[in-house]
């Protein structure tokens, strides 16, 4: 990772420490020293909590969660104007030159709101963001239109129902979220598996504020979280349930390598 002003000036086009965020820092610090101590977006949230839940006990620093550096990786800065224009240059570059029919943009939270949707618009293709929430109005509100304060993305990955899927299909001891507001989230261990939270899930998202249900990214596991595999105990039938939901989901569906081949592995993530 870039951790000192020699080794921005290696990167191109963004070699100018001026594009990168150094929220927090003191007066008159200089790059490398607040390289060795950034103020990292990760810790904006109090303890258990994440993107969205404004009412953490530790309390929600939200922009230190959008100008904080991911874990040390330094954090460009989307409000400067170069910045800007060559990420927005950039984009319309890759989709053009690899004629590419979507994109999944990671960790879409930790940017502006604005700049989100000046990118959407300049992909001309679907992007869905990785929104790791359970904030219904909050995941939603990425897929908004950017005059009502949205981020204007085309779709968002369906983490809400992602969080409920290991026990709906599995009986996964652990149920992430089952408020569904972002206010807390609950942490209840369940002896078999239930489809209930699951739906009552479904059911609030086909009320809430996404611009298309048809564009939420549906998925089972992923590079960061335990494999289906691991979360069923290797029980096949429960498997195949679980991805039948995935494919026939409202959505785009989303299989990760290696699933079909029943891998296990992983301990990350809440199932």
């Amino acid at each position: 990772p870039t951790r000192n002003a020699a080794d921005v000036a290696t990167v191109h086009p963004f070699n100018k420490t001026a594009y990168y965020h150094t929220y927090h820092a003191r007066p008159g610090e200089s790059f490398d020293s607040y390289a060795r101590h950034p103020a990292s977006s990760l810790s904006a949230f109090g303890p258990g909590c994440g993107p969205g839940d404004f009412k953490c006990a530790g309390g929600y620093n939200e922009a230190q969660m959008l100008d904080g550096w991911f874990y040390d990786l330094a954090d460009l800065n989307q409000s400067h104007p170069y910045v800007r224009s060559e990420l927005l240059r950039w984009v319309k570059h890759m989709v053009t030159t690899y004629s590419l029919d979507a994109l999944r943009l990671d960790t879409a939270p930790y940017m502006q709101m604005d700049f989100l949707a000046e990118l959407q618009q300049a992909a001309g293709v679907e992007i869905i963001g990785e929104v790791t929430a359970s904030n219904l109005s909050y995941h939603a509100s990425f897929t908004a239109p950017a005059d009502q304060g949205g981020g204007g993305l085309d779709g968002v990955l369906n983490f809400p129902a992602y969080y409920q899927l290991g026990h709906a299909f599995c009986g996964a001891a652990s149920v992430q979220g089952a408020l569904f507001d972002g206010a807390t989230e609950k942490v209840a261990t369940v002896p078999t598996a239930d489809l209930r939270p699951l739906a009552s899930v479904l059911e609030l998202q086909r009320a809430a504020a996404y611009s298309s249900l048809d564009l939420l990214g549906v998925f089972v596991d992923n590079h960061d979280v335990t494999r289906l595999a691991s979360v069923c105990n290797s029980d096949l039938l429960r498997m195949e349930h679980a991805l039948a939901f995935v494919i026939l989901m409202r959505g785009v569906p989303i299989i990760y390598s290696g699933t079909e081949q029943a891998l296990k592995g992983g301990t990350g993530g809440p199932l």
